[in-house]
């Protein structure tokens, strides 16, 4: 890949930029830098405006090792002058193709608000609201970013609404609002069902009204606005959270699980178990200390929690008594438990648990399944393309999908399966996956 990467360079800005990013996954940042920074010379004599632009971003992005957006108070002064200019120049080269570019700008507001330099900072941010125009925002989230370094609250409210005002649907602006408005939750409600009524059912504002509900002990209300959430891995995780306040376990560890199997990638299905473990543990302590709360339900819980606890032993610590345990935890009449302990056995030898991840791909809950697919992709077993393969027939979107990502990542192809089509319009797609798996002994 690295090769192909290499010859797409002299021809192409994909070969440039894909030739960039295995610098970085590769820890070769500076091999990266270094290369963009050639090429935006060599943009700059073309004028090549948007691909300049791109590139620019890049660079100074790969400096600061963040993304160039709103800063958050406790990265200001994250990087040194050397890195900071470094940046700049890169972003100031851009600028001399495509002179006034508010992005660009942006960005450069940004690079000196993580060198502290305000003033510049600032003069930036004037800069751009006196360019008005829709796109000023840019200038009031730098705005936002000073206000907030100096601990000045209502100014920084007083910022973001005047942006809401102009624009009523820039809803990471009310976000920001919101999150300054902590120990206000009432305001904080008012202004999410402000910004509901110009940006319909959005996913960030539904689920921030669900958290700040939750945490006001309006459970039904919570739950409402939870149901008008996408059924995506976000919206179930929120869904749960509402079944889990209100005491109904079951439910929450099945939307717990739809979470899971829905998610992106390893990270966000890692993120979301150790959230959930924290919010559960948090909530069965507050709900075992209410009036009336039943017992039976708070003892089921505790079990479950205790099993959880055995299972992440078993991952730090992959011994045989370790796997014997995952054995019976895989056998558990909990999904929950199940899809816990299958993620568990990357943690052990591919040939010792190449039986239980077999099991496991024909368990009855489907987001179990989904979830022994994914750990193929770190199972080195022989045979795990073609189980993969097979999976790709199973009767589960969730499965499908599951199957046909961990195939891409594992070998780069995809022969254009769908894994939302019917079996009718998924078949040629996997028996080129068949022929493929054939004819390579892979």
């Amino acid at each position: 890949m690295l090769e192909r990467a290499h010859s797409l360079k002299a021809l192409s800005f994909e070969g440039h930029c894909a030739l960039a990013q295995l610098y970085d996954v590769e820890k070769r940042k500076q091999d990266a830098v270094k290369l963009l920074e050639n090429y935006l010379v060599e943009l700059k004599k073309t004028g090549r405006k948007e691909m300049a632009v791109f590139v620019a971003k890049s660079v100074a992005q790969l400096i600061v090792a963040k993304p160039l957006s709103s800063m958050a108070p406790g990265e200001m002064g994250k990087i040194n002058a050397v890195n900071g200019a470094r940046a700049l120049k890169a972003l100031n080269t851009a600028l001399e193709i495509l002179p006034g570019d508010i992005e660009l700008r942006h960005a450069c507001g940004c690079v000196y608000l993580l060198m502290r330099q305000i003033p510049e900072a600032r003069e930036i941010a004037d800069g751009i609201i006196a360019d008005g125009g829709k796109r000023a925002y840019f200038g009031h989230t730098l705005y936002l970013s000073i206000y907030k370094l100096n601990g000045d609250t209502a100014r920084a409210i007083e910022s973001a609404m005047s942006v809401i005002e102009a624009d009523p649907t820039l809803v990471p602006f009310y976000i920001e609002v919101v999150n300054l408005l902590s120990d206000k939750p009432d305001h904080a409600i008012e202004i999410l069902k402000h910004g509901l009524k110009y940006n319909t059912d959005h996913p960030m504002l539904l689920a921030k009204l669900v958290e700040i509900l939750l945490a006001k002990g309006d459970f039904e209300s919570a739950g409402k606005y939870a149901e008008r959430l996408p059924k995506d891995s976000m919206g179930w995780f929120y869904r749960g959270l509402v079944a889990l306040a209100k005491g109904d376990l079951e439910a929450a560890d099945k939307a717990l699980n739809d979470a899971i199997a829905l998610a992106p990638n390893d990270e966000v299905r890692a993120q979301i178990s150790t959230e959930w473990g924290r919010i559960r543990e948090r909530i069965m302590e507050q709900a075992q200390q209410a009036e009336g709360y039943p017992d039976a339900k708070a003892y089921e819980s505790m079990k479950i929690k205790k099993k959880e606890e055995n299972i992440d032993l078993a991952m730090q610590h992959p011994t045989p008594e370790g796997l014997e345990f995952m054995k019976t935890a895989l056998k558990d009449d909990d999904a929950l438990i199940r899809t816990r302990a299958v993620q568990g056995l990357v943690s052990y030898n591919a040939s010792d648990v190449e039986p239980l991840v077999k099991a496991a791909l024909k368990d009855p809950k489907d987001n179990v399944r989904a979830i022994a697919a994914r750990v193929l992709e770190k199972l080195e077993l022989p045979e795990r393309l073609e189980l993969l393969v097979g999976m790709l027939e199973d009767s589960s979107s969730y499965v499908r999908q599951a199957s046909i990502e961990t195939l891409r990542n594992l070998t780069g192809r995809y022969f254009h399966y769908d894994f939302k089509a019917d079996a009718a319009g998924r078949a040629k797609a996997v028996e080129r996956w068949k022929k493929y798996i054939a004819e390579t002994g892979k």
